[in-house]
């Protein structure tokens, strides 16, 4: 358990991996804020939680939404042969416990701004939906779609973001 007087977190480390549908394997320790340790935080949807897919954490099988398993397996690619350090509330929140919870919550400020990054998982690419990145000079009809389509995730409607996103680095 996480000292419940103190600043204590868990960051999880997500462990490389040459192939990308391999299983999402990752190591959670603890630390305090007060040592600035070094580690991103995921902002991202909860989503459905009725199907849950397994991560290995610590070789445990730990169940997880699909939203998250997806942007942990992406996050882990995008960090190359190196593993990637996270807060993830899902992960490094005990889930069960009450108090536990309810001191981790009243930290979130805290943490956000503490981390070097924080990254924002809205899920995978829809088919186009980044085309008009790609090919700006052809914006139309097809643009205006993936557009809306982008802001209309369920990410843009929780109440978290201001904390998550504007007292971030």
């Amino acid at each position: 358990p996480l000292d419940p007087t103190g600043t204590e977190i868990r960051l999880i480390r997500i462990e490389p991996s040459q192939q990308f549908s391999a299983q999402v394997r990752c190591s959670i320790f603890k630390v305090r804020l007060e040592d600035v340790p070094t580690y991103y935080a995921l902002s991202y949807c909860w989503g459905d939680q009725s199907n849950p897919i397994c991560i290995r954490l610590n070789g445990c099988l730990f169940p997880v939404g699909i939203n998250l398993y997806l942007a942990l397996r992406r996050l882990r690619s995008l960090a190359g042969d190196v593993p990637a350090v996270y807060w993830v509330d899902a992960v490094c929140i005990d889930q069960k416990t009450d108090e536990e919870r309810g001191h981790q919550v009243s930290m979130m400020r805290n943490i956000y701004e503490g981390a070097n990054e924080v990254s924002v998982w809205l899920g995978e690419a829809a088919q186009g939906s980044m085309d008009f990145l790609k090919q700006p000079a052809l914006f139309g009809q097809r643009s205006w779609k993936a557009i809306r389509d982008l802001f209309l995730r369920a990410w843009w409607n929780r109440v978290w973001i201001y904390q998550e996103i504007v007292v971030s680095r």
